[in-house]
């Protein structure tokens, strides 16, 4: 029967149109499987598939699956998500009914929220970013395939100091047998 270690470790970088980009799989033990996933914004909407992809690859373990991207060439910007910032403000007079005491909150702190302001890179248009997030999918397939390579081949290590023990233990255990059969005559 094969041993996979749960611990493992796998990166992979690659690129396309003026974007580069790198993954890394890491995965130490755990009971079940946990996976974490850290995309950069912008690409939140990937998390759903990165998870079924691990979940497809790995039965135990904590996993972290990393990306991070950089557009070459192209200036990003920001932008203020009025969507999120008009639902946060709409709760302000219930949060400062509830905490009277508090201060009332701040330009600064509100824009701080997370979703508030958010990185908009240039990306050409919904085809291009598209093929640059199939492109990372197919990526982060390769890069299971290696961290599941690394976590074999260090079960196999693991196998081969298992059967060095368990053949140990054969020997003591037929010493220890000889050495109960001669009992009987060492009480005479």
């Amino acid at each position: 029967m094969p041993i996979s270690s749960m611990t493992g470790f796998a990166r992979r970088q690659g690129q396309i149109d003026g974007c580069s980009w790198s993954w890394e799989v890491r995965s130490v033990n755990a009971r079940g499987l946990d996976v974490r996933c850290r995309l950069p914004a912008g690409f939140e909407s990937l998390e759903f598939a990165v998870r079924e992809r691990i979940a497809r690859r790995v039965r135990r373990g904590s996993v972290t699956a990393a990306l991070t991207v950089q557009r070459n060439g192209g200036q990003g910007s920001v932008r203020i998500n009025t969507d999120v910032l008009d639902q946060i403000l709409a709760m302000l007079p219930d949060i400062r009914r509830r905490l009277p005491e508090a201060p009332p909150p701040t330009v600064e702190g509100l824009l701080a929220l997370r979703g508030v302001i958010e990185a908009s890179d240039d990306v050409a248009d919904e085809e291009a970013q598209s093929a640059l997030e199939s492109a990372l999918l197919a990526d982060l397939d390769q890069v299971l395939v290696a961290m599941a390579d690394v976590r074999a081949e260090e079960g196999g290590r693991l196998r081969t100091v298992l059967d060095n023990h368990l053949q140990r233990l054969a020997v003591l255990c037929e010493a220890a047998e000889q050495h109960a059969a001669m009992q009987p005559q060492a009480l005479l």
